[in-house]
């Protein structure tokens, strides 16, 4: 005859958790395990507040829904700056010590129809600064990577996948630190201006967390 023991000990605070046959009463509460907010959460709680528009953050190693679409981080490294970069870019890689940040972002359409590449994609530096795209040197990244670029993109029919690179004047430091900022925005009527002029509206935003430098 098999004997049935009830326990309590240190660690579970509940009794009895088991019964005899091992089932979780149903009148006992489970304890939830609380998750930690992350830096990316956080920012995108803080962007959703002040944009009023909806936020989705997701770390380096996941996808995220946004605008309709399914985007990830699929590699970030550190380069060089591009010759091919304007006067204004060639600046901006000059102030980050000639250093930047090429990032290649993966684009599925999970969707029934085309869609274009209608959004902004830009990096808030580990200390909160948000940093622009290099147009240029994005181009010779890409065209070195057989990559797309936001330019070059086109359209993107249902079910498909483009890889398309992104190229940030940044130091190296911030592969681990700074945060991708993907954001749609649309122009129509403002709702609280009584002549109803229309304005640039924040209409969906996600965050992804770069991913740490590569390990040799």
């Amino acid at each position: 005859m098999i004997r049935c023991l009830s326990v309590l000990t240190a660690v579970l605070a509940v009794a009895p958790l088991l019964a005899c046959g091992g089932v979780v009463p149903v009148d006992v509460p489970i304890p939830e395990i609380p998750r930690v907010e992350t830096h990316t959460m956080k920012l995108c709680a803080h962007l959703a507040q002040a944009n009023e528009a909806p936020c989705s953050p997701a770390e380096a190693n996941e996808a995220v829904s946004f605008a309709g679409l399914e985007v990830r981080i699929v590699s970030a490294e550190p380069v060089r700056g591009s010759s091919s970069a304007s006067y204004e870019e060639r600046q901006a890689m000059k102030a980050s010590g000639g250093e930047a940040i090429a990032v290649v972002v993966e684009v599925t359409n999970p969707g029934v129809v085309k869609v274009e590449h209608d959004f902004g994609v830009s990096l808030y530096t580990s200390d909160g600064e948000l940093r622009f795209g290099s147009p240029g040197a994005a181009g010779a990244y890409a065209s070195h990577n057989r990559l797309a670029t936001a330019f070059t993109f086109g359209g993107l029919g249902p079910g498909k996948t483009k890889r398309v690179a992104h190229v940030f004047a940044a130091p190296a430091s911030e592969l681990g630190q700074g945060t991708l900022y993907f954001q749609k925005v649309e122009y129509k009527p403002d709702p609280k201006d009584p002549r109803g002029r229309r304005r640039n509206f924040v209409v969906d935003q996600a965050l992804i967390a770069l991913p740490g430098p590569a390990v040799d």
